[in-house]
């Protein structure tokens, strides 16, 4: 994507222009606008785990909080999500191993936030991942 914007001129001078360039992509190299890594660990059978999350700065209403456990056994993981200053906003999800859940979130606040996951029946380790997207 290119920006070009064109600049007035006084008397006779040649117009100057300026071109700028912005790209947004991901695992080809090309580094992305708002830096939201994904956290991961690993989640033992009957243990817990924390996860600290960010979400950057970013334009627009809402932002997706997903989340996934991966495992070669089978079971469900119980999560909750606190926000930046600490306070719960959801803690409702129950899902099973080998699944990504997508959440809507309407205008998060910006920071890290705190990410738990519950093993509850899990018969393996489960890989556990956690990240903010557009």
């Amino acid at each position: 994507m290119a920006l070009t914007m064109a600049v007035s001129a006084f008397a006779a001078e040649k117009p100057a222009y300026v071109e700028a360039k912005a790209e947004v992509g991901s695992a080809d190299g090309v580094t992305p606008l708002y830096d939201n890594p994904v956290v991961k660990g690993t989640l033992a059978p009957g243990g817990s785990l924390t996860l600290y999350p960010t979400l950057a700065s970013y334009v627009g209403l809402s932002r997706y909080f997903s989340f996934s456990a991966t495992s070669d056994g089978t079971g469900v993981i119980y999560y909750e999500l606190y926000d930046p200053k600490g306070k719960l906003i959801s803690d409702d999800w129950i899902v099973s191993v080998n699944r990504t859940e997508n959440v809507s979130f309407f205008l998060p606040s910006s920071g890290t936030y705190t990410f738990k996951a519950y093993s509850w029946g899990t018969t393996e380790d489960a890989n556990v991942y956690a990240w903010w997207e557009g």
